[in-house]
């Protein structure tokens, strides 16, 4: 991203979303050629390509339990947020790996039969 200060026309590079003005990555665009900008596209390019083939063998979820009533005082019961909450993850991760239609579908899933 190019920004212009008074007549003088800058780099102003973003790394990891976070802009920076540290000396060492604030230069004047006169001193690069356009090899050294389709460079700096290209590293800017690349982690943004998907990694293909990829296929999910398995997956493990460690999730405990949603909101809930206080142990102090039995008996303990989800509340309605906590019986929500983990309705709601449940039907994320049918949606993601478990549903024919699914995003990172699990190959060979067995059921309990």
């Amino acid at each position: 991203m190019k920004m212009v200060f008074g007549k003088k026309s800058q780099t102003f590079l973003i790394l990891n979303g976070n802009a920076t003005t540290d000396s060492a990555w604030f230069t004047d665009t006169k001193t690069q050629t356009p090899e050294m900008e389709l460079k700096l596209l290209l590293a800017l390019g690349l982690p943004i390509v998907p990694a293909a083939a990829e296929t999910v063998l398995g997956i493990y979820v460690f999730h405990r339990h949603g909101d809930r009533t206080a142990k102090k005082w039995p008996p303990v019961r989800f509340t309605d947020l906590g019986a929500d909450e983990v309705y709601s993850s449940g039907l994320y991760y049918r949606s993601r790996y478990v549903s024919s239609n699914a995003s990172q579908q699990i190959r060979s899933l067995s059921t309990d039969e």
